[in-house]
C-alpha cells in the first residue's frame, strides 16, 4: 500500500467539540459566558448576532444546512456575520477551562473532555516510521476532512513543527483557501473552511 486517505467527520474530534445533537446545547453554554462577560455596546451586538444564529439553527438539521440555505440564497452579509459567530464559538470550544477552582465545567456534561481531542496524537503517532529525530510517514497520507476545528492541525503541528506557533505552521502549509500541504508525504483538504485566529496558539493538549 503506497497511499492512505483518511476522510473525518465530526465524531473523529468528539472529545474536544460538539455532536449535531450537542451542537445547541453547548452553543447556548457559550452564550452564557457572554452574557457575563460583554461590558460594550460591541459586545452586546455579538450576543445578539448569537441569540439570532441559534435560534434559526434550531430549525435546522445542523448549521452546516443552515449555511447552505444562506448560500443558496444569495445572503452573504447573513454568512460572514454568522460565520465570525461560529469563529467565535469554536475558539471559546478549544480554549475554555474546563475547571474553575476544582468544579467541572457544565460542558463536560454535554460530551466535552478535553480542548484537544487526544486521539489525533495517536493517529500521528502511529503512521510514522520509528526514527529518532524524524517525522517521515510509512506511506503517503491525504485527510479530507468535514470538521472546522483545530485537532488535526495541533497533532501535525506536534510532530513535524513542534517549537512553532499554529499560526506559523497554518501559514506556511496553506496552499489555497481548503488545501493545505504538510510535507511532500502529507496533505489535507477541509471541506468546510477552517476557524483561524492568532488566540489558537495558546491551545494545550
Amino acid at each position: 500500500m503506497d497511499e492512505i486517505t483518511y476522510i473525518l467527520g465530526a465524531g473523529a474530534s468528539y472529545y474536544s467539540m460538539p455532536l449535531v445533537e450537542s451542537f445547541v446545547a453547548r452553543f447556548k453554554n457559550f452564550q452564557d459566558f457572554l452574557s457575563f462577560a460583554v461590558d460594550s455596546q460591541k459586545g452586546r451586538m455579538l450576543v445578539k448576532d448569537c441569540e439570532e444564529f441559534i435560534a434559526d439553527v434550531e430549525n435546522h438539521l445542523s448549521f452546516d444546512t443552515f449555511f447552505k440555505k444562506l448560500f443558496h440564497q444569495g445572503k452573504t452579509d447573513q454568512i460572514i456575520k454568522f460565520k465570525k459567530v461560529v469563529l467565535l464559538y469554536f475558539i471559546y470550544e478549544h480554549l475554555v477551562q474546563l475547571k474553575t477552582n476544582g468544579d467541572p465545567h457544565p460542558l463536560q456534561g454535554m460530551g466535552k473532555s478535553k480542548n484537544l481531542d487526544p486521539r489525533y496524537d495517536a493517529l500521528i503517532a502511529g503512521l510514522l516510521e520509528p526514527k529518532k529525530e524524524q517525522s517521515r510517514f510509512f506511506v503517503k497520507l491525504n485527510f479530507i476532512t468535514w470538521n472546522y476545528d483545530l485537532n488535526l492541525f495541533n497533532s501535525l503541528k506536534n510532530f513535524f513543527f513542534p517549537d512553532g506557533h499554529l499560526t506559523q505552521f497554518i501559514r506556511s502549509t496553506t496552499k489555497n483557501d481548503n488545501y493545505f500541504e504538510i510535507s511532500d508525504q502529507c496533505s489535507i483538504i477541509h471541506l468546510n473552511g477552517i476557524l483561524f485566529h492568532t488566540k489558537l496558539d495558546d491551545i494545550k493538549a
